[in-house]
């Protein structure tokens, strides 16, 4: 390991003792805020001990400063945080060359998650964008309000504020996804195949009903859902053939042909490819639906 330089101000610091740990399940070790105005401060994986399995979750109050992941940087602005491994070796941060005032952050490590931070990582990235009144933000910051820089805690209490963490920054992506543009493409997609399941519906008509490209449409699909328009369009009528299969007494050509199949479309075949069954089989069985 490089030495390491002491280049930020504690404005306050509280380690946490956790009675009772338990093996591999995530723990807290300090919660404090800090205050660097040096570009002396960069912190990389050569200054950490590679023993500790230590994550670092870490918020921009004010300031400014630099994450950089591979040869990508990431401004840290208020309201700005990531959630790293402290071995990674293609992660570092820093205090800016062009900062006109101090980078104050809030700065959350914990043991014993580094499996689920690269998750959690490859999922959603390192970059949070969070709100000073979120509640994982509030609880953190409570802590400065103690007297004692040792903070008690059992097994239970420490595990579920390492988990609160994670709960919070997977309901803040997904809330984010839920709005993104390809995302309501997507659903307007799909309402329109629901709308037209009885039609011999292709991708080349649902572009025109969506006033798109067929280009565009497959790679809005393909960022939304991860689906080609091909693939949306089959599992939705597979979907909706599962339930014709097990709600009526219609045959597989009826059900084909209700669904907008051509006779000699070999749409017992292609149910098979996605269900796993044959439609005599999936009726007799208890077979489960496509996702």
């Amino acid at each position: 390991m490089e030495p390491i330089i002491i280049t930020e101000k504690k404005l306050w610091q509280s380690f946490f003792l956790v009675h009772g740990k338990l093996a591999s399940i995530p723990q807290p070790w300090t919660v404090a805020v800090s205050s660097t105005a040096t570009t002396d401060y960069r912190l990389t994986s050569a200054i950490r001990s590679p023993e500790v399995d230590r994550s670092v979750f870490q918020y921009t109050l004010s300031g400014n400063g630099i994450l950089q992941q591979g040869n990508t940087l990431h401004r840290l602005e208020p309201g700005t945080a990531f959630l790293v491994r402290h071995v990674d070796p293609d992660v570092s941060y820093f205090y800016p060359k062009d900062a006109t005032e101090p980078w104050r952050f809030l700065f959350f490590a914990f043991d014993e998650a580094g499996e689920t931070v690269s998750k959690l990582n490859k999922s959603l990235g390192l970059i949070f964008r969070l709100p000073k009144s979120s509640p994982i933000i509030r609880r953190l910051m409570r802590f400065g309000e103690f007297e004692e820089h040792s903070l008690h805690l059992d097994a239970s209490e420490g595990a579920m504020l390492v988990y609160g963490l994670f709960s919070e920054l997977i309901d803040l992506s997904q809330s984010h996804l839920s709005n993104s543009p390809n995302v309501r493409f997507t659903k307007e997609a799909t309402q329109l195949i629901h709308k037209h399941i009885h039609e011999n519906y292709t991708a080349r008509k649902l572009a025109d009903d969506l006033n798109v490209s067929l280009e565009h449409l497959c790679r809005a699909l393909r960022e939304g859902s991860a689906e080609s328009p091909l693939k949306l369009i089959t599992r939705i009528k597979m979907h909706r053939a599962c339930e014709l299969l097990k709600q009526t007494p219609l045959s597989t050509k009826e059900i084909a042909a209700r669904l907008g199949y051509m006779p000699g479309s070999n749409f017992s075949r292609l149910f098979k490819r996605i269900v796993g069954e044959t439609p005599v089989q999936y009726r007799k069985g208890g077979g489960q639906m496509p996702n």
